[in-house]
């Protein structure tokens, strides 16, 4: 197949050169890839987060310590909503919400959290994962990324 050009049969020809815009969109594809690649990461971390925090729910006999894990569970989640409400939701209607914006909302959670949680849950989040503050930055993600999958929070 092809088409007639000064009494010759030329074949078509698709230029690749100018379909896949020399240098410029390859380091556009190679940053959609990263960005593909870290955030099925990132979903792989969060994934194991909640399948370890159901493991250790299991394999916890004590109500009383599976009710504060639940409620510490309960009160982060609570906070990113209301967070999620009074700041973030204001700033995405003024197309404000950047990247600076996302560690102000992060700092804003995590205090609430931290000031929120008793502490008895504090002490048992400490013996149990190490670090307190790290859970409360992990477990905010983690509800982030559950709201944004459920379509509940942009």
């Amino acid at each position: 197949m092809g088409y007639e050009e000064n009494g010759r049969l030329v074949p078509f020809s698709f230029p690749v050169h100018s379909f896949i815009g020399g240098n410029g969109m390859w380091q556009e594809i190679l940053s959609a890839l990263i960005t593909a690649v870290g955030s099925a990461l990132v979903g792989f971390l969060i994934f194991g987060i909640k399948k370890f925090t159901t493991w250790l729910s299991t394999k916890t006999s004590d109500a009383k310590l599976k009710a504060i894990l639940s409620g510490a569970s309960s009160v982060t989640e609570m906070v990113v909503e209301e967070v999620y409400q009074t700041y973030v939701e204001s700033l995405k209607g003024k197309n404000a919400f950047d990247k600076e914006a996302q560690e102000k909302a992060l700092v804003m959670a995590k205090e609430k959290v931290m000031t929120l949680l008793s502490t008895d849950v504090k002490d048992f989040l400490k013996s149990t994962y190490g670090d307190l503050e790290t859970w409360v930055v992990s477990k905010i993600e983690a509800t982030i990324y559950e709201r944004k999958n459920q379509g509940s929070t942009e």
